[in-house]
């Protein structure tokens, strides 16, 4: 299993999205997690790659939000 390695992260502050794509192991279910502190995290959403790839589209309000990507 190669460790998910996020590629690309992007905001649209008008809208209130964040998009995180991440290069991740074929067959392998991953979440995107996401923390206003750092300590508690709350799963958003779960994928299998395509392609090697996942992206995943997250709708958040708050200024500050951190992301973590992890297989379950």
């Amino acid at each position: 299993i190669v460790p998910p390695e996020v590629s690309a992260i992007s905001r649209d502050p008008d809208a209130n999205i964040t998009t995180v794509s991440f290069t991740a192991t074929t067959d392998r279910l991953h979440s995107l997690e996401t923390s206003g502190d750092l300590i508690t995290w709350v799963p958003v959403a779960s994928a299998l790659p395509v392609d090697g790839v996942v992206t995943f589209t997250h709708e958040c309000a708050e200024l500050q939000q951190f992301y973590r990507v992890v297989i379950p």
